[in-house]
C-alpha cells in the first residue's frame, strides 16, 4: 500500500526595496501631482501600492520618516538588478548620498535608500565675472 502526499508550494514574497527623497525636473524642484515611477527591467517595478508614487510636495517625492509613505519596488527581482526610475514618464537620473549620479540603482530587498531623482537637462545660471 503506498501512500502519496501532496505538497503545495509556498513562495515567499520579496520584501520591498523602499526610496524617498526628492526630486527635480530640469533643475528645479519637480512640482507636487508629479509621478515618479520605479522600474526592472523595463517593467513597472510590481504592482503595489506605493509605485508609481504621486509627489504631495513641492521637490519631493517621498520623506525619510518611519510612518511616511515611500516609492515601492517590489515583486520577483533579483537582488542587485538594476533600478531604473521615472518622472512624469521621463527618465531620471539617480544620486544616493555621497554618491554620483546613475542611470539606476541596485534592487537590495528590505533596503530603505535616500535618492535624488533628475529628469530633463539641468539648468545653470551663468553669470559674467570680471577679471581684473
Amino acid at each position: 500500500m503506498s501512500e502519496s502526499i501532496e505538497v503545495e508550494a509556498v513562495v515567499v514574497p520579496v520584501i520591498p526595496h523602499s526610496f524617498f527623497g526628492t526630486v527635480m525636473v530640469n533643475g528645479k524642484p519637480a512640482p507636487a501631482g508629479c509621478v515618479v515611477t520605479a522600474r526592472v527591467a523595463g517593467q513597472a517595478a510590481g504592482v503595489c501600492a506605493g509605485n508609481p508614487r504621486i509627489s504631495e510636495a513641492l521637490g519631493w517625492y517621498a520623506k525619510a520618516g518611519m510612518m511616511e509613505e515611500k516609492l515601492y519596488v517590489q515583486g520577483n527581482i533579483v537582488e542587485g538588478a538594476p533600478i531604473t526610475f521615472f518622472v512624469d514618464g521621463a527618465p531620471a537620473q539617480c544620486m544616493a548620498a555621497g554618491g554620483a549620479w546613475a542611470s539606476s540603482f541596485p534592487f537590495a530587498s528590505g533596503g530603505v535608500t535616500g535618492l535624488t531623482l533628475q529628469a530633463g537637462a539641468p539648468t545653470y545660471q551663468w553669470k559674467w565675472v570680471r577679471m581684473a
